[in-house]
């Protein structure tokens, strides 16, 4: 008998940065695994742990993904053992799918749609009666239990409406070689019957008249199944000696038309199925346009974004068509970001040019090409493509009206709710709702999953969620959540869950309800590995990993393995955790610089907000998750300070009036959305390093003798690989490189051709530069004003572990706001600019949270403004002001409760205050 391991052991593990460091992590407790960024967190538990755990999990299929799985090289490491089942709950890396809703994702929809598909009762779509449906068995059980000697009638009714061919019915009768029809009750041979007879009338196929005699049974039933054949499930029976009639419906039809509905299937309630879909939005539940910026992102090189076109799309007359634009309007496609476009070559780009003065070689846009192509495309992935890059600015759809399903499934109902009722109720009240369903053995067992993933959503305050909320609209930590709430009504045991920072866009106050969630799946006999900064979720675990001391190759040392209480307090995270670290503030007066006033903000569940905000200063807005600070800053402030400022397009949300836009010149949004959707964006790419270090390597000497351009040195163009034309990934794996990548096996993934790879720049060729970390790339590029200037920013900002070629969609959240922030201090600073910043501290080490607002008060000195929504207390503690909203989430948040500096925030009750006040009273106690 084989004992099993009791604990995962690692030894060796020479992963990315780490140094070849032994760990033992046991199994059945909440490890946290923490250090300052870059230190190695994420190369143990993901690209360690995990991924050794998926590749063996792999190498069992004998399939397809077996083969491709054996062609993986193991993490480096002497030795893993111990491993169990795993399951990650990871970031989003990439935009969730339009087609994605908190029910999709934790699961609960799909037990609705059981629900529904077993209890519900369809309404007739053409005259609102109920539809019916028997089985085979009753209406013959129910025909042999009439008496003995009964005479019966057993006729096929016919679907006849006011629009139905009369002509057409006659001929139908005269193909199934019956003779006598019964029309609105009375019986006549169909040589008798004209056709205006039949007009508006109930028409049935007289079967058989038949005396019930044990000998006339198997008659009876014979006759029923012609019955049920003629008359496409529709059987009427008649005794003719008591004149009682009853209709039977084999398949859904409505019991007093007639009129046919379609099975009731799981498949009638999915969106994402063509049974179950809105023919008119595909079910997505809004028709929108395709938007430019999701099409053609303005950090990313245009050479990348357009490649992608006419890859995708297989049309080579695109490219040709886009080669001579190009030429026309004298712009490099290859190395000028289409934020450097000239302004009207841009707009040609997107909405063409104009067709009289080029009517030969006419450029029709981008827009109109994709919009043809969406109103003909049958390809799934196509369709799925174009949907995902549809814009903002949608209305909800006229036929479902945003509900996403076909008209069929919106009819079936259970009591006077239709499951898009039910879906698009919040949490907190979807889960009492549920106790007036009739109660039975089935649904019972059925709703018990149901309450306990809604329950679940409510321990993790989410609770103010609807159903139907779509995924791409949620924040990076409520993304997080709901992936936790279906582990969490999962039911598995002996799992091992690999969990990366579940407390990013957490409010304090929900700490302890998060850890509460992850001790239940930690009792239910699962291991949980969890990549964590925030000091509560810390505290409150079994084991502490810390790694260090630094980030990239200053760090990957183990510091410590141990309990919390005993992490040595000379850590990096140890120091933080056994008491308040000061952080640097400024003393500024607030509203020197004149103050911007929304009043009378009402979008989603604000309730007619008057905010005042004072500029030239660090302002946070807080409030539990829910409370309405997203639908306040990027849902109303900024869309209409861009609108008015900067000609934005996005509407905003519904307010009054806004005073004090005259002070702001300028606003800039810095949020967590990816920097681009595919691999072939990175951090290089998208500050603008790339292009300084491309003019490098084309002035080395070699390089001019060939006559290489700096677009040879760019994956997306002359320089790529022509096996994987620039994507590093093996193009024979299909579908397989979305489970886990392979390196092309004739670049090695280095993207470039053999020839450029042949010029070196200070000992590198241009692919080794890639692999550089940013601190490594600061040694080498010292001397390069500009790349030594914007490397010091990603250095600045925590980013200094990561590789200059790192593709954007491998970024987390915090990772990809952080470069964001760098492009844009990497401009020249202007004055009166509005910087709004989304949860800036996710990701960060609490060490590392210092030198974010050290960077972000330089910000604010230079006579700027920066409103981060955020719950870091440590960030909010060393703001100049502060709006407070709540009290809580939902409908039961959307109002200041509370603002000032924060000092007079932790005077208040709130949420936040309460938060605010034990973080500053621990500190001054310390």
């Amino acid at each position: 008998m084989t004992v099993p391991v009791a604990a995962i052991r690692a030894r060796g593990v020479r992963e990315h940065n780490l140094t070849g460091i032994d760990v033992d992590l046991p199994h059945g407790l909440l490890i946290a695994v923490t250090g300052v960024s870059g230190s190695g967190k994420s190369s143990l538990a993901f690209d360690t742990l995990y991924a050794e755990a998926r590749r063996r999990y792999l190498l069992t299929d004998e399939g397809a993904a077996g083969v491709f799985a054996a062609r993986l090289s193991p993490p480096k490491a002497d030795l893993i053992d111990g491993l169990r089942p795993a399951l990650a709950i990871a970031q989003a890396r990439q935009r969730p799918s339009v087609r994605s809703t908190a029910g999709t994702i934790t699961g609960i929809y799909n037990y609705l749609r059981l629900l529904y598909s077993k209890a519900g009762l369809p309404h007739c779509l053409n005259c609102g009666g109920t539809v019916e449906q028997e089985s085979f068995d009753v209406v013959v059980e129910r025909s042999l239990s009439h008496p003995a000697e009964s005479r019966l009638v057993v006729l096929a009714s016919l679907a006849s409406t006011p629009d139905s061919d009369p002509e057409e019915l006659i001929r139908h009768v005269e193909r199934t070689g019956y003779r006598h029809l019964r029309v609105d009750g009375e019986i006549a041979l169909l040589e008798e019957i004209s056709a205006d007879q039949l007009k508006g009338a109930a028409v049935e196929v007289v079967i058989d008249r038949v005396v019930l005699r044990p000998d006339t049974q198997r008659r009876v039933l014979g006759s029923l199944q012609a019955a049920a054949e003629v008359g496409s499930g529709r059987v009427v029976l008649v005794d003719q000696d008591t004149g009682d009639e009853e209709r039977f419906s084999l398949t859904p039809s409505c019991a007093d038309c007639g009129n046919p509905f379609p099975e009731l299937t799981r498949s009638l309630f999915s969106f994402n199925s063509p049974q179950g879909a809105c023919p008119n939005c595909r079910g997505t539940g809004e028709t929108r346009a395709v938007a430019r910026d999701r099409v053609l992102p303005l950090g990313e090189p245009s050479a990348a974004a357009l490649s992608e076109l006419w890859t995708r799309f297989g049309h080579k007359d695109l490219r040709r068509k886009l080669v001579l634009f190009c030429e026309r309007l004298g712009v490099d496609a290859e190395e000028t970001p289409l934020s450097e476009w000239p302004e009207e070559a841009a707009r040609q780009l997107w909405e063409g040019e104009d067709r009289e003065s080029h009517s030969r070689s006419h450029f029709e846009g981008l827009r109109n090409w994709l919009e043809r192509i969406a109103a003909t495309c049958e390809d799934d992935g196509e369709i799925s493509w174009l949907e995902e890059r549809r814009g903002d600015a949608a209305e909800p759809c006229f036929s479902c009206s945003g509900a996403r399903l076909a008209p069929a499934a919106l009819t079936v109902r259970i009591g006077n709710d239709s499951i898009a009722d039910l879906t698009a109720m919040v949490v907190s009240e979807l889960l009492p709702h549920l106790n007036t369903i009739p109660s039975s053995s089935l649904l019972d067992h059925i709703l018990g999953y149901v309450r306990s993933g809604l329950q679940a959503l409510l321990d993790l305050g989410l609770g103010y969620l609807s159903l139907d909320r779509r995924a791409d609209t949620l924040s990076t930590g409520e993304f997080q959540r709901l992936n936790l709430a279906a582990a969490l009504g999962s039911g598995l045991t002996g799992v091992m869950y690999v969990l990366d920072e579940p407390s990013i866009g957490l409010h304090p106050r929900d700490s302890g309800r998060l850890v509460h969630a992850l001790q239940t799946l930690r009792d239910a006999g699962n291991s949980l590995i969890v990549v964590e900064h925030e000091l509560e979720l810390i505290r409150e675990s079994d084991v502490v990993v810390e790694l260090g001391p630094g980030a990239g190759r200053d760090g990957g040392r183990l510091i410590a393995s141990c309990a919390p209480a005993k992490l040595p307090t000379g850590s990096a995270t140890g120091c933080h955790l056994h008491k308040r670290v000061p952080i640097a503030t400024r003393e500024r007066t607030v509203g020197t610089a004149g103050w911007l006033e929304l009043i009378g903000a009402s979008g989603h569940n604000l309730d007619d907000l008057h905010v005042s905000i004072p500029l030239g200063t660090l302002c946070a807005v807080t409030g539990v998750s829910g409370s309405g600070k997203s639908s306040l800053v990027h849902g109303t402030l900024h869309p209409l300070l861009a609108a008015q400022l900067q000609g934005g397009e996005r509407t905003p949300l519904p307010y009054r009036e806004c005073h004090g836009i005259e002070l702001v010149e300028r606003v800039v949004t810095v949020d967590q959305s990816p920097l681009g959707r595919t691999p072939r964006s990175n951090a290089a790419t998208y500050t603008g390093l790339l292009g300084p270090i491309r003019q490098l390597f084309a002035e080395v000497p070699e390089a001019r003798m060939r006559g290489y351009r700096p677009g040879h040195f760019s994956f997306n163009a002359e320089g790529a690989c022509g096996q994987c034309l620039g994507s590093g990934l093996d193009v024979g794996a299909g579908d397989l490189r979305e489970i886990t990548p392979s390196p092309c096996p004739t670049c090695g993934g280095s993207r470039f051709n053999r020839e450029v790879l042949q010029i070196r720049y200070r000992d590198l060729a241009i692919d080794e530069v890639l692999q550089l970390s940013v601190r490594e790339a600061q040694e080498q590029f010292a001397p390069v004003s500009e790349v030594a200037r914007r490397l010091g920013l990603l250095a600045e900002l925590g980013l200094g572990y990561l590789l200059l070629g790192q593709p954007a969609s491998s970024l987390s959240g915090g990772e990809a706001q952080r470069v964001k922030l760098a492009a844009e201090l990497g401009r020249p600073l202007q004055e009166n600019t509005l910087y709004i910043l989304d949860e800036p501290t996710s990701g960060l080490h609490t060490q590392d949270v210092g030198y974010l607002v050290e960077l972000l008060q330089r910000l604010v000195d230079r006579k700027n403004t920066a409103i981060v929504v955020e719950h870091n207390l440590q960030l909010i503690a060393a703001c100049d002001h502060v709006i407070d909203l709540g009290p809580e989430a939902g409908s039961d948040g959307g109002s200041v409760v509370a603002c000032g500096n924060p000092k007079e925030i932790a005077r208040e009750s709130s949420h936040t205050g309460r938060a605010l006040s034990a973080y500053l009273r621990v500190g001054s106690e310390r």
